[in-house]
C-alpha cells in the first residue's frame, strides 16, 4: 500500500546482489551475495571526516577561543584526508557470497559450510566476529552482524554450521553456542 513505511521489513531479496560472480571451483552455483554500495563507503568516508572537522573546531575553540585555528595545520589536513579515504579503500565494493553449501568473502577467501571443524564466536569493540575453519584447513573471519543481515545468505550457511555441528563433530566456542543458538557439546 502507499504511503505504509516499510521501517523494520527484511531487506529486498536481491538488493545490492553479487550472485553474478563465480562460486569457488568444484562448487555449485552461488545462490545469495552482497557487495557493499559505494553510496555506504562514501557515507562512512563522509562520517569520518566530519568527525575530525568537528574535533579540530571544538579543540581550537576550547583551548585559543577560535574553532577555525587548526584550518592552517597542513598535518590536520592529511589526518583528514587519511580519515575520508579509509572507508573507500577498505569497505568499497566487499562481496560475500554463498551457495548451499559454502560462503565466500571477496572472491578469495571460501569455506565449505557443510565440512566446518571449528566455529568461534568472538566479541570485539563493535559487536561479534564469526570464525568458520573447514577440514580442508581453509578458514574466514567475517562480521556476524553483517552475514545475520542478510536473511535469505544467512539462512544457507546457519543450516551448515548447524549440519557440521550435529553431525560433523565440529567444535564451538560458549559465544558460539550462546549467540547462534547451537546444541551443547555432549562430554
Amino acid at each position: 500500500m502507499e504511503g505504509q513505511s516499510n521501517k523494520g521489513a527484511a531487506p529486498e531479496r536481491g538488493k545490492h546482489k553479487a550472485n553474478h560472480l563465480p562460486p569457488p571451483p568444484g562448487m555449485g552455483p552461488t545462490l545469495e551475495g552482497y557487495r557493499v554500495p559505494k553510496g555506504e563507503a562514501f557515507g562512512a568516508a563522509g562520517v569520518l571526516a566530519g568527525l575530525c572537522v568537528v574535533y579540530g573546531c571544538v579543540r581550537g575553540w576550547i583551548e585559543d577561543g577560535n574553532p577555525f585555528v587548526w584550518v592552517s595545520v597542513w598535518y590536520l589536513w592529511l589526518i583528514i584526508a587519511i580519515a575520508f579515504a579509509y572507508p573507500l579503500l577498505f569497505i568499497r565494493g566487499k562481496t560475500t557470497t554463498c551457495g548451499s553449501d559454502w560462503l565466500m568473502y571477496n572472491g578469495k577467501v571460501w569455506v565449505n559450510t557443510y565440512e566446518l571443524n571449528e566455529i568461534k564466536v568472538t566479541k570485539y569493540a563493535g559487536g561479534y566476529h564469526i570464525t568458520l575453519k573447514d577440514t580442508s584447513g581453509r578458514g574466514m573471519m567475517l562480521n556476524l552482524r553483517t552475514l545475520q543481515e542478510l536473511p535469505y545468505l544467512w539462512n544457507y550457511v546457519y543450516l551448515g554450521i548447524m549440519h557440521s555441528v550435529v553431525y560433523g563433530g565440529a567444535t564451538a566456542n560458549n559465544e558460539a553456542i550462546k549467540r547462534l543458538q547451537l546444541p551443547a557439546r555432549i562430554s
